[in-house]
């Protein structure tokens, strides 16, 4: 097949919400055309969330909200470091829909979350350093990267057909609480966020 091809930047989106870019060896330009500022010329944002456990003070089960996004938010990145001082902390990384009073939940009318859409039970006492938990997990992969938290959501459990407006909450699932130290565990977001 003869090129030029042509990228999302060139081309408009194809498939059903949550698949990514153009049909593949897309060799036509759709005329008149312009890529999302996320996609042509986006500013990259930073976004960081820290906690240290006590001692056995995180039981498995609980579940800390560590940062909060727009749905229509790209995210490119999102990685896992700790200090390594237990022996046994883990937690699945997932997203909790934000309810009105500020709580979050999986389900919400209408709205879906998901405890594991970045890993499951991963390894947070292992001295890592920005562990890619795109990569991580069993349910994305680096495909999935530069969507939308809402078209992320949609490769878990929800339908989405549109951006639904809301917010979701990056959360830890504790799977095993830290029995032997303190562990101080960040979670880095690499995104870009309307324009």
């Amino acid at each position: 097949m003869a090129g030029p091809f042509y990228s999302d930047n060139f081309v408009a989106q194809t498939g059903t919400a949550g698949v990514v870019g153009p049909a593949t060896d897309n060799t036509t330009r759709t005329a008149g055309f312009h890529a999302p500022a996320g996609f042509a010329h986006g500013r990259l944002r930073v976004k960081q969330g820290r906690f240290t456990t006590s001692v056995a003070g995180v039981a498995a089960t609980e579940i800390i909200h560590v940062m909060k996004f727009k749905s229509g938010d790209r995210l490119y990145a999102l990685t896992n470091s700790d200090t390594g001082a237990s022996t046994d902390t883990a937690g699945d990384v997932g997203l909790y829909v934000v309810n009105v009073d500020g709580t979050g939940t999986l389900v919400r009318t209408g709205f879906l979350g998901d405890k594991d859409l970045f890993g499951s039970a991963v390894d947070m006492n292992a001295n890592a350093n920005k562990v890619d938990l795109f990569v991580e997990s069993a349910v994305l992969s680096p495909e999935h990267k530069g969507l939308a938290l809402w078209q992320l959501a949609n490769v878990g459990a929800a339908t989405h057909t549109s951006d639904p407006m809301i917010e979701y909450y990056v959360s830890i699932t504790v799977t095993t609480d830290a029995a032997t130290a303190a562990e101080t565990v960040i979670l880095e977001a690499f995104y870009n966020s309307g324009d």
